[in-house]
């Protein structure tokens, strides 16, 4: 069992990150793409990452690089992680967020 949570709008995020990958640069990258992220969603978990506050306005929301996407998560006290979002830098990044919040 996962010790995350991916939010709905973070499972689509990650669907339309795979088609796009796929239709790119093909399967093999898709595999290469999806287990990075794995890897950082269980780093999340593990807290084997270094939490980067992405505001000050909302104190449990943090992010971190992977690959060419930023994965956005909640932290809440004492609870597990929750994957919001997993957003390239060209998206409208705030936009994104504060919809998610």
């Amino acid at each position: 069992m996962s010790r995350y949570l991916l939010s709905k709008e973070a499972e689509q995020d990650l669907r339309e990150l795979i088609r796009y990958t796929k239709n790119e640069w093909g399967d093999a990258q898709v595999r290469k793409y999806r287990e990075l992220l794995t890897t950082k969603f269980e780093s999340i978990a593990r807290k084997r990452v270094t939490d980067r506050l992405f505001s000050k306005a909302v104190e449990d929301l943090f992010f971190i690089k992977a690959g060419s996407h930023y994965i956005f998560y909640l932290r809440p006290k004492d609870q597990t992680p929750i994957i919001i979002a997993i957003l390239h830098p060209r998206t409208e990044v705030l936009k994104n967020i504060s919809k998610r919040l």
